[in-house]
């Protein structure tokens, strides 16, 4: 039998967990300075040797200018329409008469704060 491992290199040290059986989202949940690898059960070798760290930790540092734009905003994009169709209807109406709900409104100050999120992080 084999499993999905994620292999990770923080500060030169190969962090290696096994990931459950039920995982999606795969790509979403990566770190930059990680890799996922399928290992036998009846192994016990790692799955990464010490001399790979070095290279995983390279492949991690990334400066803003490599990333594709276009990818960039359609992650950007994913990302906000996944906060914006999590907004309840009565959130609107709560925030437009200024009512007191229990509910609140969680949603919308969340997609309300993006924007400047977005333009703090492109500034940074």
């Amino acid at each position: 039998y084999y499993s999905l491992c994620e292999v990770s290199v923080e500060n030169t040290v190969i962090k290696q967990k096994r990931l459950p059986d039920q995982i999606d989202n795969l790509p979403e949940r990566l770190a930059i300075n990680a890799r996922y690898y399928l290992k036998n059960n009846h192994s016990t070798e790692t799955l990464v040797p010490d001399n790979l760290s070095n290279e995983l930790m390279r492949e991690s540092r990334i400066h803003f200018l490599q990333l594709d734009s276009l990818e960039i905003c359609a992650q950007l994009t994913l990302r906000d329409f996944a906060i914006f169709k999590s907004i309840q209807p009565t959130e609107y109406i709560d925030h437009i008469f200024k009512l007191k709900s229990t509910y609140g409104i969680p949603h919308l100050e969340k997609f309300l704060r993006l924007p400047n999120q977005e333009m703090y992080w492109t500034i940074t």
